[in-house]
């Protein structure tokens, strides 16, 4: 679901991350990384040990990717919601993974990105939506504005 007007910035900003989490999902790193601004910043949640606090850049990304897929035999993220708010879309996702082990692992996340010149400029990692919702200014609730 993706909760914006018809048409505007919002719309074409939930957009830009749904084609990014398609990329992802297919595994084409390449087509993800077109979406990101060449200054990107992504900074994970801080959940999961061995991640860096920040990665810069498209570089930076391929680094993360790397890192975070280590562990994974296969790494799938299910949009449940898109939520835009000025040059922010909130990205409510389910993250499916199976490790290399083959234990399967499901757990909800979230992302805030912030878009810029019509690219991802910067990726924050929640463990939860709540605190997603809440970093974004919406109401955890309704999804509004506070």
């Amino acid at each position: 679901r993706a909760r914006a007007g018809p048409t505007g910035p919002g719309s074409a900003n939930i957009e830009l991350v749904r084609r990014g989490y398609q990329a992802l999902n297919r595994g084409d790193i390449d087509a993800f990384l077109a979406i990101l601004h060449p200054e990107h910043e992504l900074r994970p949640s801080g959940i999961v040990p061995g991640l860096k606090p920040v990665y810069h850049g498209r570089r930076g990304f391929r680094e993360f990717w790397r890192d975070w897929g280590e562990q994974w035999e296969s790494i799938t993220a299910d949009v449940e919601e898109l939520r835009a708010t000025g040059d922010r879309v909130v990205g409510l996702v389910t993250n499916r993974a199976r490790g290399r082990d083959g234990v399967e692992v499901r757990r909800q996340g979230a992302h805030v990105i912030t878009l810029r010149d019509g690219l991802a400029l910067r990726t924050t990692v929640y463990a939860s939506w709540e605190e997603a919702l809440q970093a974004a200014g919406l109401d955890v609730r309704t999804s509004r504005p506070m």
